[in-house]
């Protein structure tokens, strides 16, 4: 009784721009712990962070074309929007503290466009680190790689393989369409890079040629 009395108090005693912008503060807040939660593991950034949950899906619901977009910035998009509220409504909220409510507003806007701004950058670069995994990946297709945990058949189930990407002996998951499980240490053809960390595979048949080679290896 007596908590309820003083909350009640303390929100009678909030200018009105004050009570806005603390709930709007406190909504988008709560969205932003969301949405880092639901990325930390892997639940959404936007049924694309990489399902295009990579950043795009959902999470352009403001984008059509143009107007949102400068310099290849997603400028109005749903985390862009969430952070400019949430960052301007805590800041308004407490220079009115201090400030005349215009002063605050002012300030508010210019912080919570400075934190939009801030986001849209960083989902550039998250977008552009996956964009550029992918790439690389996309260079072992039709590469010959080393299994060293079991593919299960059919899409089942994935397992590890070994290839050689740019000089650089990369390690991922796999899966394969095959009927028959690719057993470790059996050798397989990368035939599609599904994300940067999948890719799709064969096993390896070896030509005539390949085969006399391994035969005279041992």
């Amino acid at each position: 009784m007596i908590l309820a009395s003083a909350i009640g108090n303390w929100w009678d005693g909030l200018l009105v721009l004050q009570q806005v912008t603390f709930i709007l503060a406190c909504a988008a807040s709560v969205l932003l712990v969301v949405q880092l939660i639901a990325m930390l593991f892997g639940l959404g950034d936007d049924a694309d962070f990489d399902a295009d949950t990579d950043i795009s899906g959902a999470d352009d619901i403001f984008n059509d074309n143009g107007i949102s977009d400068a310099g290849g910035l997603r400028l109005v998009s749903f985390r862009t929007v969430v952070a400019f509220i949430a960052v301007g409504g805590w800041i308004t909220y407490t220079m009115n503290f201090f400030l005349a409510w215009y002063y605050s507003l002012i300030i508010g806007v210019v912080a919570g466009a400075a934190a939009a701004v801030g986001v849209a950058y960083l989902l550039k670069a998250i977008l552009k680190f996956q964009s550029d995994g992918n790439r690389r990946m996309g260079l072992a297709v039709g590469s010959v790689a080393d299994v060293y945990l079991t593919i299960p058949p059919s899409r089942t189930g994935s397992g590890k393989i070994n290839v050689v990407v740019q000089e650089t002996l990369t390690e991922c998951e796999a899966v394969t369409d095959s009927l028959q499980p690719i057993p470790t240490g059996a050798r397989c053809v990368v035939k599609e890079v599904i994300n940067e960390q999948l890719v799709l595979v064969e096993p390896f048949v070896a030509s005539g040629k390949d085969a006399a080679a391994d035969n005279s290896d041992k």
